[in-house]
């Protein structure tokens, strides 16, 4: 009996010594008594109450392999990887002391937005492993899908079938060897994108205060031009100023394209606008077409999404670099059939004054 206890009090104690000490902040050694009143407080959850109360607890077995302790000192392989874990939690933490200003502040990541944050909610740090709109929090939800589906018991049956084909089955086909080779074939490829999403990847990530809407009050529309391709460049991109342009309402940073060009169908139109910027500064656009979507700033192409679908706002972010004075944008939007539309809705990133002027 006192031996299993012993044993116990060892696994409590590896459960508990991963306290998650805040960023930025040096915790000191709790006590041996501190450690097991924190590991027998029962609670259930995932990594998320994990990290709200900022101590891992994992169950190990004591042997001389994974976990022991000598002379009060805590080693084994599963100490080591519980300790890297620690060490990965804290590492993927964002905290930013308090400065000027009392308006939140926008995350993005390569140009999209992660979140928005409350300046004391930052000073206090935040995961950036339970973003659910980071790039990364996609990618694994993206692998998880994908695994589960890779391994599910019908998967692995209709996989079997394909490429082991009993003789007494079908004996009129004369052999399974085009299906197993697609079959084999989808499996390696499936197999290499699961793997490029395990990869680590590297992001552009900043974090700017939460500034001003620009409210976009009307576009001016190029007429259509044939549909030869998403790329193909017309007189908008190469000579605006030979173009009619004919100034449209913009209700709510959204335009009815098709209550303009009635019946167009395989073409492609651009809207245009100019904005006035009164120092360098950042805008975020939150960009929603049907179809197909290309931004212009400066006459460069920042921007592309060649793809056949309805209106929903905000399905495209894009960050733009504004200069002070001037700054043309130009929309593209290609449209195959149906509806015909394009919004957007702009936010100053950081602490400009953007507003829209008249073209030149």
């Amino acid at each position: 009996m006192n031996r299993r206890r012993s044993l116990l009090a060892l696994g409590v104690i590896a459960c508990a010594v991963l306290a998650l000490p805040a960023a930025g902040q040096k915790r000191d050694a709790p006590t041996e008594e501190e450690l097991l009143a924190q590991a027998a407080v029962p609670w259930t959850g995932d990594l998320d109450g994990m990290i709200e109360r900022r101590i891992v607890r994992a169950l190990v077995s004591p042997s001389r392999m994974e976990y022991w302790i000598d002379r009060g000192r805590q080693n084994g392989a599963e100490y080591e990887l519980l300790t890297r874990f620690e060490e990965e939690l804290n590492r993927f933490r964002l905290q930013v002391k308090a400065g000027q200003g009392d308006g939140p502040l926008v995350l993005s990541v390569d140009g999209k937005t992660a979140g928005v944050f409350a300046r004391d909610e930052l000073a206090r740090s935040v995961d950036l492993a339970l973003l659910d709109d980071a790039p990364w929090a996609a990618a694994g939800r993206t692998l998880w899908e994908a695994a589960q589906l890779r391994w599910r018991k019908h998967f692995e049956a209709w996989r079997l079938m394909g490429l082991q084909k009993p003789a007494s089955m079908m004996p009129s086909l004369a052999s399974f060897e085009p299906l197993a080779n697609a079959q084999r074939a989808y499996a390696d490829e499936l197999g290499r994108s699961l793997g490029a999403l395990a990869r680590p990847g590297t992001y552009h990530l900043a974090l700017r205060p939460q500034g001003e809407v620009v409210v976009i009050r009307t576009l001016e529309l190029s007429p259509t031009y044939p549909l030869v391709s998403f790329d193909t460049a017309q007189p908008p991109e190469t000579n605006p100023a030979g173009v009619t342009w004919t100034t449209a309402p913009c209700v709510d940073g959204r335009i009815d394209l098709g209550a303009h060009y009635s019946g167009a169908y395989d073409v492609v139109a651009y809207a245009r606008l100019v904005l006035q910027a009164d120092r360098p500064t950042t805008l975020h656009l939150a960009l929603g077409s049907d179809d197909g979507l290309a931004v212009f700033l400066r006459g460069r192409r920042v921007f592309a999404h060649d793809v056949l679908r309805g209106l929903k706002r905000g399905e495209d972010e894009v960050e733009l670099p504004l200069v002070a004075g001037g700054n043309e944008l130009l929309f593209k939007v290609t449209q195959a059939g149906g509806d015909f539309g394009l919004a957007v809705d702009a936010r100053v990133r950081g602490l400009g004054k953007v507003e829209q002027i008249a073209p030149r």
